[in-house]
């Protein structure tokens, strides 16, 4: 039985980009911030579920290949290794980040079968030990970030060893009574391919961690509408506040909202985000934020426009009795603002919304102001007279002012918007019953914005299990409202 020692040369030396802040972000509809703290607790919690994992893995299937001389076969892996502080910084790959854990030490075990690939083709059995011999190893791999819908995926595209010549060696026990073999070249087919062997169990592992802690992180969930889903399309970038060391704060942006109708077919907006609070990005007093500029309001009233949910049909018997206007030729409102309609006793009136066209949505300290075009093609109907469709049509404009609401329950954010007041303007497109005066329309709008529920729905943020969320600030900006969160 012979032992060997037998230095391991390097396997592959990966060097490590250039990195730099980022300077600018793109204008998008929402801005993710997570800061230094709690990036330092996931990637603690990370790193040792890593380690733990690799630790227990043994499902290393056994690799068969040819080089240096030899036929082998390696099996029966088992990892003993350490993980030191966990480092990123920007990967190679789009929308990819590298992770550095250093120092990487380890003790890796496992069987081989030999073959001299020269006659008589002598065989060895043995086991081999590999292991670091200080501290300078660092294990690199790149994470790729898939947030094309509303769900998060992460996935571990590579993994690999930086080191230097020496820092890395290998033990070899032949079994046999006799061995023969060189053990040059056992080593050099153990170099050849050992690494290979390890990546691939690597990233097995890290993805298997990441399936189980951050994979399917749905942090928007869909609102179902009458004819299809209104969504937020997570398309975007995302960037690193700080240069490679430690644990930088990082920034996801995403692209805003988009509509699926009822063939499944994704419509995107016709128009582009404009604003980016870059002085507000970098310079965060909370854990996490999340910034919402007006694209993704303009692609909200768009979306539903867009599939038709702010079309009406307005007839009498929706009204209710208690209601100050009622929809019939005799009401006093109507005979007053469209005189004509004396000629037209006691007919109903029907009412066709319209959705036109998003107005532009603003955001300033008082809050957020989205609009719309509309159309209001008012018909008169009677069951003893002759119809007329189109007896008016009006152009409305509508400016909403809503004021940001939120609420915390656990991991999740529920968001909603107070109805506070709304600007209208009253133009005539067509008559067929004379005069219409539009300063009553606009007076009737603002009655009737009374009656309309104060708050209208809003979307969930769903936080991942390792954000613990304390509570959190409303913030208003010029361009963007944001949500400051505490986290414990």
């Amino acid at each position: 039985m012979t032992s060997r020692l037998v230095l391991l040369f390097a396997f592959s030396l990966l060097v490590s980009q250039s990195l730099v802040s980022a300077q600018s972000y793109p204008a998008s509809g929402v801005y993710l911030y997570l800061g230094e703290s709690i990036l330092t607790v996931l990637s603690q919690d990370f790193t040792a579920s890593v380690m733990n994992a690799i630790n227990a893995y043994t499902d290393t299937p056994p690799y068969s290949g040819s080089g240096s001389g030899v036929d082998f076969t390696f099996s029966s892996f088992q990892y003993d290794i350490y993980l030191g502080d966990m480092s990123w910084g920007y990967g190679y790959e789009p929308s990819s980040a590298q992770i550095d854990w250093t120092p990487f030490t380890f003790t890796i075990t496992f069987n081989y079968h030999i073959c001299s690939t020269d006659w008589p083709h002598p065989c060895e059995d043995g086991w081999v030990k590999i292991y670091t011999t200080d501290n300078n190893v660092i294990l690199e791999s790149v994470i790729v970030f898939d947030y094309t819908g509303a769900t998060v995926y992460l996935n571990d595209s590579f993994a690999g060893l930086a080191f230097q010549q020496g820092d890395i060696n290998i033990y070899v026990q032949c079994t046999n009574s006799i061995c023969v073999i060189s053990p040059s070249d056992i080593a050099n087919a153990i170099a050849q391919n050992f690494v290979a062997t390890f990546q691939r169990s690597v990233e097995k592992v890290v993805n298997d961690v990441i399936r189980d802690k951050f994979n399917d992180i749905e942090l928007f969930r869909p609102i179902n509408l009458k004819d299809g889903t209104l969504d937020i399309d997570l398309d975007g970038e995302f960037y690193i506040v700080q240069t490679f060391d430690s644990t930088p704060p990082v920034i996801f942006t995403s692209s805003g909202a988009v509509v699926e109708n009822s063939d499944g077919d994704i419509i995107f907006p016709p128009f582009e985000p404009s604003i980016v609070p870059d002085t507000v990005l970098e310079n965060s007093t909370y854990e996490a934020n999340i910034y919402f500029t007006p694209y993704v309001i303009d692609c909200a009233f768009w979306s539903m426009g867009t599939l038709g949910e702010l079309n009406a049909e307005l007839t009498p018997n929706e009204v209710p009795k208690s209601s100050p206007v009622q929809l019939n030729t005799n009401d006093p409102f109507f005979s007053s603002v469209v005189p004509g309609l004396s000629k037209y006793p006691n007919m109903n009136i029907t009412v066709d919304v319209t959705y036109l066209q998003t107005l532009p949505a603003y955001i300033d300290n008082e809050g957020i102001h989205p609009g719309g075009n509309f159309s209001l093609a008012f018909s008169l109907t009677s069951d003893t007279k002759p119809d007329l469709q189109n007896a008016w049509v009006l152009g409305v404009g509508i400016i909403l002012d809503l004021e940001l609401k939120a609420s915390l329950i656990d991991q999740n954010f529920t968001f909603s918007f107070l109805l506070k007041n709304e600007t209208s303007s009253v133009t005539v497109i067509s008559s067929q019953v004379g005069d219409v005066i539009t300063e009553g329309f606009v007076q009737l709008f603002q009655l009737l914005i009374q009656a309309v529920p104060p708050v209208i729905k809003g979307m969930s943020l769903f936080f991942p299990d390792f954000v613990s969320p304390s509570g959190f600030d409303i913030i208003y900006g010029d361009g963007y409202v944001g949500i400051g969160v505490n986290v414990v």
